[in-house]
């Protein structure tokens, strides 16, 4: 491996340790994003939660006031007396046509309460006042006489009338009906009501509230939208609002559509806690942070509210950061391969000229030094055969054979 592959996978190793050093980053992010996405999400159904207890709550202050209203009290006596009031005299239909428009004028001034009744004990719980909203156009009006019915069976009747003085039944949310059957468009309502004793302490009679649950529903729908969902269960989990109008009560249509079965994940994650968030998938499949709340509202029944938020919404900052780190890896990696490339070759260029040089110059050919080295262009010639040699170093002499050499001839021989 030559040195500019080298160098152009150290550079492009260490962009990309880095951008693997970023998406840790985004995981990380993910992690501290997550959980407190779910506890606000707890929070706003728990808070959501806690302004329908508060209004609800106002609904048994206002049949306890009306309870309170000094005409029940003499339209018991005068009918128990038998038409008159003992106290004063008043006839029977003089104390119901003050009651009549009592209940007439709070149900002109609250909206959103349905009907006031006053049922009585007697002739198998039939009403003795009711002013409702079946007017023209939804107006309000005194239902006459002949109109009235007995609500004697109905289960809010046989709960409230045996309740103590002062106190008050709220009833399940449920589907108003009328004349035994469910009233049509469907009209979810909340009962609430209070005994109403003779002078002897016996039962006589309950004053009932019905609160139409519409005008609520559609504040709340106001505040969904396509990725965040709010639910409203009872203590069966059974749907009481629901982005699909089709699932709502359907324990009174005849097909139950319940939480548990529509959101499982969420049921496993809050187990009997009975509140609890969590990222679970929806029944599309797609994965969604839920949180569960529940509480008894009003000193009634149990209620929950669920609220779900997208989780690709829940993540889009992170999601955000995620893509530029993305996008600036692959930038940074593609001018770390070009910038190593450039650089690869500008480091050696020289050493392969050198090398190319050094092979020219034992072929026989010129040696030039490349240029820009520190010795500059410089040209060496090439070696010739023809060069003279250097001769070959005489052997040197020994001084006794110098000596032999320079002696005279003499008679006798002399030993050299």
């Amino acid at each position: 491996m030559n040195l500019s592959t080298r160098l152009m996978i150290a550079m492009t190793g260490l962009v990309l340790g880095t951008a693997a050093a970023g998406l840790i980053g985004y995981h990380s992010v993910e992690s501290s994003v997550v959980p407190p996405a779910l506890e606000r999400l707890g929070t706003q159904a728990r808070a959501r939660l806690g302004v329908l207890d508060i209004y609800l709550s106002g609904l048994r202050s206002d049949v306890l006031g009306m309870r309170a209203v000094p005409s029940h009290d003499a339209l018991v006596r005068s009918i128990q007396a038998g038409g008159n009031d003992p106290v004063g005299g008043t006839a029977t239909e003089v104390w119901r046509e003050r009651i009549e428009r009592i209940y007439l004028a709070q149900l002109k001034a609250k909206p959103a309460i349905q009907q006031f009744r006053l049922i009585g004990l007697a002739d198998g719980g039939r009403e003795i006042v009711r002013v409702d909203r079946s007017g023209p156009d939804h107006s309000a009006r005194i239902v006459p006489q002949q109109e009235l019915a007995p609500k004697g069976d109905r289960g809010y009747f046989r709960s409230s009338i045996m309740l103590p003085p002062g106190e008050v039944y709220v009833s399940p949310i449920e589907l108003n009906q009328e004349h035994g059957t469910l009233e049509v468009p469907h009209v979810p309502v909340m009962r609430f009501a209070t005994p109403l004793h003779d002078a002897a302490g016996q039962p006589f009679g309950i004053v009932i509230i019905n609160l139409d649950l519409r005008p609520i529903f559609e504040r709340i729908r106001a505040a969904m939208d396509e990725d965040s969902l709010i639910y409203l269960v009872n203590a069966d989990g059974d749907f009481l609002l629901h982005p699909d109008p089709g699932h709502t009560f359907g324990f009174e249509l005849g097909q139950r559509y319940r939480w548990q079965e529509e959101l499982p994940g969420l049921a496993r994650a809050v187990g009997t806690a009975g509140r609890g968030a969590a990222v679970v998938a929806d029944p599309s499949g797609a994965q969604v942070a839920v949180a569960l709340a529940t509480a008894q509202v009003a000193d009634g029944p149990r209620l929950g509210i669920i609220e779900t938020d997208s989780y690709a919404v829940l993540l889009a900052p992170a999601s955000a950061a995620r893509r530029s780190d993305l996008l600036a890896a692959c930038a940074a990696v593609l001018l770390a391969i070009l910038l190593a490339v450039l650089l690869a070759r500008s480091m050696t260029r020289p050493l392969i000229e050198i090398t190319q040089a050094v092979d020219r110059f034992a072929g026989g050919g010129p040696m030039t030094v490349p240029r820009g080295s520190p010795a500059r262009s410089a040209s060496l010639p090439p070696p010739s055969p023809t060069w003279p040699r250097a001769s070959p170093r005489r052997p040197r002499r020994s001084v006794a054979s110098r000596r032999c050499s320079t002696r005279p001839s003499t008679a006798w021989p002399m030993r050299c």
